[in-house]
């Protein structure tokens, strides 16, 4: 039937096909709604044009000229080794090359290059090979019209019409063999014709096959006919060999070429790193930094002079929250900017929150170095509102504008939350007492029990740490002079703190969550000195310094490690 299509209708059909084709290409994404179905129809509808076109008109549709030059047709031919190729270059590409703007080009160029080299090294010569029982290929229509074809002899054995003696005998019918088992036609000398042969009436002499007598042949001929499967070998040979081992050099110089370039460009290492077949050990975490720290703060603690702090009490006293570069996040009077409150790769897989009052933001700091420092692996967010407890009662406080804020902000911390969906939230408030703003006095349990249901407004079961403040201290403006004793602004753990942390600690693990204790890096065997090393812990009586919070940043990575809440880094 395809074969009645006219063939003006096969030329637009062909066009039609190639322009449904090309559409398909730009414009449908496999991500799309519709795809496969409806969306799969067009460029198969579209190939199907393209082929039905063709059938009635010229074969080689050479109006076709977009499909029928010779770059496409070359590719055409080699289809079939980019479809084995493409696959499987992509899939090992992404997972033995890194993330990179030459991944794509490096991609490609493994595709063309092993398709080619297996198209000429493998798929053309095994198809033709002889061995296999394969033919080569028939010789071209131009080789065909140069052979001289043989013509009918006369009787007196003299070629007819000048040419050499036919094979064909009276009444031959086009496509009939009669030598099959001769691979190539005999040349003149090699037959005569008997004697007193009688000529057809009305046209040129000719010979029954079983007339012809085979004479003298030439050296070739003899060859051939002495071996007559040698020709199918050598031809193979003569056509593929070359091509075999060009196609294999070139493959190796590329490979060679490559190899180079990897390693003269990978200046961290190699650009190709081995892909991890085996299950890799279990990641450790990192060292228990807490015997360093309780280190410190024990000489801090037996300590009779002030050391050289850097920086020194004055300066930090002088500076309070507002050398915290979280201060906006937590400021009542500042709308706090999720991207400027948060540090870390934007493509970090691990997300932390950290929310609260002010000892909330005295630990971003910590929050910052352990993001920046985790080699983007974890991001952290740092928003709350000081002087603003965390709990689902209003606790009061009589800082400007703290009352009229804090319950706005703790609606924009839970609608961060949900939009965001962090890995973990870590929850910091005051472990002082307080009273409700209509009058309530609120207990430590009750101060633990609201954070708790605060909390549980995030939606996030198992995933929150409550991370407990450093014990109150002394005031620092009243202990500290140079001339005094470090012992002067040391503190004990006061009954409120252990309270809070008691209640904290059973509240916890009653819902599932998580604490983190505060003395380790605070005070050694319950007394809390004002230094540690040559930092100063604290900024006033609650809150710690930028440099010992980032001081304790180790810390607290090693213990969300040891409890399974980040991964080892």
């Amino acid at each position: 039937m395809l074969t009645r299509i006219p063939r003006a209708l096969g030329i637009v059909m062909g066009w039609l096909g190639l322009a449904g084709a090309v559409t398909a290409v730009l414009f449908i994404e496999p991500t799309a709604a519709g795809f496969p179905a409806p969306w799969a129809a067009l460029p198969v509808v579209a190939t199907c044009l393209v082929l039905a076109g063709g059938v009635a008109g010229d074969p080689r549709q050479r109006h076709l000229f977009p499909l029928s030059n010779s770059v496409s047709v070359f590719v055409g031919d080699m289809s079939y080794s980019l479809y084995l190729w493409h696959f499987p270059v992509i899939v090992f590409a992404a997972v033995l090359l890194s993330e990179s703007d030459q991944r794509i080009w490096i991609v490609l160029g493994a595709i063309a290059v092993l398709s080619l080299a297996s198209y000429f090294i493998v798929e053309q010569p095994l198809r033709y090979a002889p061995w296999l029982g394969a033919r080569m290929p028939a010789p071209s229509d131009r080789a065909a019209s140069e052979r001289p074809a043989l013509q009918p002899a006369a009787a007196n054995g003299t070629p007819a019409s000048g040419g050499v003696a036919s094979t064909r005998p009276a009444g031959w019918t086009p496509g009939t063999r009669y030598f099959p088992d001769s691979r190539r036609p005999m040349s003149a000398s090699a037959f005569s014709v008997p004697p007193n042969t009688p000529a057809v009436s009305g046209g040129p002499a000719a010979i029954p096959p079983q007339q012809l007598v085979r004479g003298p042949a030439s050296p070739a001929d003899a060859e051939s006919v002495s071996a007559p499967e040698a020709a199918p070998g050598r031809l193979w040979r003569e056509r593929f060999g070359a091509q075999i081992f060009l196609a294999t050099a070139g493959l190796l110089a590329v490979a060679l070429g490559t190899a180079t370039w990897v390693y003269s460009t990978s200046g961290a290492g190699p650009l190709i790193q081995p892909p991890a077949f085996s299950a890799p050990a279990p990641p450790q975490p990192a060292a228990d930094p807490t015997a360093q720290l309780q280190a410190e703060l024990a000489a801090a603690v037996a300590a009779t002079s002030w050391p050289e702090l850097h920086p020194s009490l004055d300066e930090v006293m002088a500076q309070s929250s507002g050398a915290n570069p979280a201060h906006d996040c937590f400021s009542p009077t500042v709308t706090p900017d999720p991207a400027a409150c948060t540090w870390g790769s934007a493509d970090a897989p691990t997300h932390l929150y950290l929310v609260g009052d002010s000892t909330a933001m005295a630990y971003a700091p910590a929050l910052r170095s352990l993001a920046d420092n985790s080699g983007g692996t974890i991001s952290a967010t740092t928003v709350g509102l000081y002087g603003c407890r965390f709990t689902d009662v209003l606790v009061q406080n009589d800082g400007d504008g703290i009352m009229a804020a804090c319950s706005e902000r703790k609606d924009v911390v839970r609608q961060l939350i949900a939009a965001d969906q962090p890995s973990l939230v870590i929850v910091s408030n005051a472990f002082t007492l307080g009273r409700s703003t209509d009058g309530t006095d609120l207990s430590a349990q009750d101060l633990v029990a609201a954070a708790q249901s605060e909390a549980a407004t995030y939606g996030m079961p198992g995933r929150v740490v409550y991370l407990a403040p450093p014990p109150q201290g002394v005031n620092l403006g009243a202990c500290y002079s140079p001339v005094s004793s470090p012992s002067a602004c040391a503190s004990a753990v006061d009954d409120t703190w252990i309270a809070m942390w008691d209640a904290t600690v059973a509240a916890a693990a009653a819902s599932g969550d998580h604490v983190v204790d505060a003395l380790p890096f605070s005070c050694w065997e319950g007394i809390c000195p004002a230094f540690a090393g040559t930092l100063p812990t604290k900024y006033d009586q609650t809150h710690l310094t930028v440099p010992y919070a980032e001081h304790i940043a180790p810390y607290l990575a090693w213990v969300l490690q040891s409890q399974g809440l980040i991964a080892a880094g």
